[in-house]
């Protein structure tokens, strides 16, 4: 039973830790790119729009995170993780925020939910979740990105074949979320969209 007590200790260190290098890290990166750039640019960049366009711009982003954090509800219940609703979300959308502030999307956002997720909530259960969010995201864009491909002016034969095969590929899941409105993967059954 110590044992168990000592790698529990040892796993609310890290939880504890992680979070903050992660931060110093996050820190002298930013420093980093900040160096070379110039304040006065910035400054007349910032006050160029009118307040309409920071509202405009201010809302419209408050709408995408909410659209994005929703993806860590619909791949919580996917996976058939227990979960708070609120929490969910907002956890959701800080993991996206800071994923898109310092990069490493996977790692970022995994650290991310599994500091701000439930109680208890382990990283397996972080790594999970970002994995399903990710490949959410991936779903999501390949009708875009085919759709893309083959209207792009001047794009040569294998760009064309490659939106050809993403869209016809989005048109056999769609059939197969009809026909098969649950599909079992790794002893998992796991709802269609």
């Amino acid at each position: 039973m110590r044992r168990i007590e000592r790698v529990g200790r040892r796993l609310w260190r890290a939880r504890a830790v992680l979070p903050l290098a992660a931060g110093l890290w996050l820190a002298w990166v930013l420093a980093g790119r900040l160096a070379g750039m110039d304040g006065g640019a910035i400054g007349r960049a910032a006050t160029s729009p009118g307040a309409g366009q920071w509202a405009a711009a201010l809302a419209l982003t408050a709408l995408s995170f909410a659209a994005v954090a929703a993806y860590d509800l619909v791949a919580a219940r996917a996976l058939a993780l227990p979960h708070r609703r609120g929490a969910t979300l907002a956890a959701g959308a800080a993991a996206t925020a800071l994923a898109q502030m310092a990069g490493l999307g996977v790692l970022t956002g995994t650290l991310a939910r599994w500091r701000l997720g439930p109680p208890g909530a382990g990283p397996g259960r972080a790594a999970a979740l970002t994995a399903a969010v990710t490949a959410g995201f991936f779903v999501g864009w390949l009708p875009l990105a085919s759709a893309g491909a083959l209207l792009l002016p001047g794009a040569g034969g294998a760009l064309r074949w490659a939106g050809a095969a993403g869209l016809a590929l989005c048109a056999g899941l769609a059939v197969l979320a009809v026909l098969r409105p649950r599909l079992i993967l790794a002893g998992r059954r796991v709802p269609m969209p």
